[in-house]
């Protein structure tokens, strides 16, 4: 699963309000980027662990339901 910088219009937004030649903007960029990562790290992980646990759980079901 990608997530592109459309998938983040907020973030998206605030880069281009951004001043990037000075300090301040450059930080500014900086904590969007980090941001935007932490957002797609927290999407993309529980919906792998929610897709092998539903894998797990049918799994299991289906063992049960063999009895």
């Amino acid at each position: 699963m990608q997530l592109y910088k459309s998938d983040m219009p907020a973030i998206r937004s605030v880069n281009n309000n951004v001043d990037f030649t000075s300090s301040k903007g450059q930080k500014m960029v900086q904590m969007a980027k980090n941001q935007q990562r932490d957002c797609a790290n927290r999407i993309v992980f529980p919906l792998h662990f929610l897709q092998s646990a539903q894998l797990f759980s049918s799994k299991a079901e289906m063992e049960y339901n063999k009895k």
